[in-house]
């Protein structure tokens, strides 16, 4: 199979999962909303979930500026896995509610201005923020990328059980562990706010973790529907389609507050994916009688976590975490930084600056991604798994086929199964039945032969095509063939379904 048939069965595939109806009442809907949980979980590759072991937790260095202070900590999110991590701290006693801050694919990670700006805005305001580096490199070779040892952020090697993001929602978590350890931190009042690779970091988070109260994610939750190409290896988690489309994700802590935050001029994550899963929340909300603690807004520009972007953020916050009133909009409380598209410093720290440095370049030693990754495959606990349900359905967006070995006989068609929405079958044992190769005739003669054995396929006549998979001994075809003038006998005996 080439490219480009594979490229659009995935597309195909993508799109019809993303179009996932929502539940209908609140009690569909929780349950659906646990059954969700437990994908997500495994699709992170946290189920099971890792033991909390010792953070081992420092603070490296502290800087001090007007109306709050920047803690370097370091901590392990897993033994010998080391994370660099800038807690802003507010003036006062506190405790400070918290907002959570995985950063976007930026070149200085952490220590990119605008990523400061929003964590300085918000603790100006009187919020603490954590902003968590996030594991290994990518386009950001440089030396404040403190977790680079980790390895590479696009090794496809680790969705076989231990995804760059799910190393980097375990930091997450075990970063909120810290700050629940700590007085000057009201832990009870937790957010979440990310854009881009942070705006999933901080999705999948809030999802996972429900001590995250509320989420403002920024040009990252466009459905899948408009655009399934966006997002680097980090943004494809294994079996995370089976969830739906990123408003499921979501849906999962419906309903706590959620903002979305969109560009006008964002083509990865476009504006009208944007409206189209604000529109999916909004119908999961009304379900539950929130609609309005799931909010849209939209700004000027590009992809970018911009200052009106931090603007509409720092309302969200102030009304969520402590009660103020609803505003569409806070203003900035001191000019800083704009964003990556207006990218002139001010009111923040050079991004280059050993004063950001958690940890020197000598002092980085980490387990790579890789040898977590064989930890955790060293325990795979496998579950059942079943070629036919799992391939199958895979022939409503494309030809297939695979060696595989058995003689066991199955029939399947697209799209008529009054139980099953699109996907029916009939099996039936195959012990003297073998072939290499089926023409079209063969296949007529075969399905007069399944008739007068007494197997049923669901059929319909008309412009439909008729898909079969036929399994037996020693391959596995997947054909369609014109059977509108085969026999239509009512079968003597029905089939296992």
């Amino acid at each position: 199979m080439d490219a480009a048939t594979l490229n659009k069965m995935l597309v195909s595939c993508i799109r019809e999962r993303a179009a996932r109806r929502p539940e209908s009442n609140a009690k569909a809907r929780s349950a659906r909303s646990a059954a969700d949980a437990q994908t997500l979980a495994r699709s992170l590759g946290l189920d099971p979930q890792p033991p909390k072991s010792e953070l081992r937790a420092q603070v490296t260095g502290v800087l001090s500026r007007e109306g709050y202070r920047v803690e370097r900590i370091r901590y392990e999110s897993l033994p010998g896995v080391f994370v660099a991590a800038h807690l802003y701290v507010p003036e006062g006693k506190g405790p400070f509610p918290l907002v959570l801050h995985p950063h976007g694919h930026w070149t200085h990670k952490k220590s990119t201005p605008f990523v400061q700006a929003r964590a300085i805005g918000l603790a100006v305001l009187g919020f603490a923020g954590l902003v968590v580096e996030s594991p290994g490199r990518s386009w950001d070779e440089n030396e404040c990328n403190e977790r680079a040892g980790m390895g590479s952020h696009d090794d496809p090697a680790l969705v076989m059980g231990w995804p760059v993001t799910g190393q980097y929602v375990w930091d997450l978590v075990r970063g909120l562990d810290y700050c629940q350890s700590r007085s000057d931190i009201d832990w009870t009042q937790v957010g979440i706010t990310g854009a881009s690779g942070g705006g999933l970091a901080a999705a999948a988070a809030f999802a996972y973790d429900r001590r995250i109260g509320a989420a403002a994610i920024v040009c990252f939750a466009s459905s899948l529907e408009s655009n399934p190409h966006n997002g680097c290896l980090c943004h494809h988690l294994p079996g995370i389609t089976r969830l739906g489309d990123r408003s499921d994700l979501l849906a999962i802590r419906a309903p706590a507050p959620i903002l979305l935050i969109s560009a006008t001029e964002d083509e990865e994550f476009p504006l009208v994916g944007h409206q189209k899963t604000f529109q999916k929340l909004q119908r999961v909300y009304e379900t539950l009688g929130k609609k309005e603690a799931v909010r849209l807004e939209v700004v000027e520009g590009r992809h970018d976590y911009s200052r009106r972007m931090r603007e509409a953020m720092y309302a969200f916050f102030a009304e969520h975490l402590v009660g103020a009133p609803r505003s569409p909009y806070l203003p900035e409380p001191r000019p800083m930084t704009d964003g990556a598209h207006n990218p002139y410093e001010r009111g923040t720290e050079p991004a280059t600056s050993p004063d950001l440095w958690v940890t020197p370049p000598s002092l980085r030693q980490t387990r790579t991604l890789r040898e977590v990754l064989a930890d955790r495959l060293s325990d795979p606990r496998p579950g059942p798994f079943d070629a036919a349900e799992r391939l199958i359905p895979w022939g409503r967006h494309g030809k297939i086929a695979l060696e595989i070995p058995s003689d066991e006989l199955t029939i399947c068609d697209e799209g008529f199964s009054p139980r099953r929405r699109g996907l029916s079958c009939c099996r039936a044992r195959a012990s003297t039945f073998d072939c290499a190769c089926i023409s079209e005739s063969a296949a007529r003669s075969f399905w007069r032969r399944c008739c007068t054995w007494g197997f049923r396929a669901d059929r319909r006549v008309g412009s439909h095509r008729l898909w079969e998979a036929i399994r037996f001994r020693r391959c596995w075809l997947l054909f369609e063939p014109c059977l509108r003038a085969a026999p239509r006998r009512r079968p003597s005996r029905r089939c296992e379904r």
